[in-house]
């Protein structure tokens, strides 16, 4: 089995173990957030399991660097809820969050090496021949994230929750596929190994909006082109 046959394998059994166990054990994760919500005037917990499905993109200066419409991912967390006052309307979240995301584009990867240091770096520029049936790049980050939760308790419940999380990421590769061959790199020089950045969700009822906008580049300091990721998404709280 290839490294990218694992990679995707490992995706897909996760998730539907989160949507399997979620559905099969709702109550049961639902007595083991909540301390103290069934004592009188205790103030109420929310938003444990969260399921974000995202759109992501790149904000850069690269002349004929484009990336594709379905550049998806998504971000599997799991809370714990504090609430801040008696009702709950103000709380804070902290939570691991496990997040893949693969960016279609149409840039290719170009390696040189420095004399200076002995090094090999790479960077993603245009090709001269984007003759290519797709051009993905994929990342797994497991994340830390912490939110300030403004809400209702009523339904259909407003949310507000203003956030940041930091990550380290887990795995990078890149496909590329053309008339002719089929090639995945791994091992992608000098890629940055953590993200940071500050998240927002934003909603009213069930569907929620979720950005994220990374305050760190794809590509270390100094040893690639100034790529800048962000992340607009749905938001969902299965319980």
């Amino acid at each position: 089995m290839t490294n990218a046959t694992k990679y995707n394998t490992l995706n897909y059994l996760l998730l539907v173990f989160i949507l399997v166990f979620s559905a099969s054990s709702h109550s049961q994760l639902r007595e083991w957030f909540k301390i103290y919500a069934d004592e009188k005037d205790a103030a109420y917990r929310m938003d444990h399991l969260c399921i974000n499905v995202n759109y992501n993109n790149w904000i850069h200066d690269i002349d004929g660097l484009e990336t594709g419409a379905f550049s998806l991912g998504m971000d599997i967390g799991v809370f714990k809820d504090i609430p801040l006052n008696k009702r709950g309307t103000l709380g804070l979240g902290i939570g691991v969050n496990y997040s893949f995301l693969n960016i279609h584009h149409n840039g290719d990867i170009s390696y040189t090496f420095d004399s200076t240091t002995n090094e090999n770096s790479g960077t993603l520029i245009t090709p001269t021949n984007a003759s290519f049936k797709k051009n993905k790049l994929y990342t797994n980050f497991i994340e830390v994230p912490i939110e300030l939760r403004i809400r209702s308790i009523k339904q259909p419940r407003f949310r507000f929750y203003l956030g940041f999380k930091g990550g380290y990421n887990l795995s990078v590769h890149a496909t590329r596929v053309t008339e002719q061959t089929k090639v995945r790199t791994y091992r992608i020089k000098n890629i940055l190994q953590y993200r940071y950045g500050p998240t927002v969700k934003i909603g009213y009822g069930k569907v929620n909006l979720y950005g994220f906008y990374s305050l760190t580049p794809l590509f270390e300091e100094g040893k690639g082109m100034k790529i800048t990721p962000y992340t607009a998404g749905l938001s969902f709280f299965i319980l």
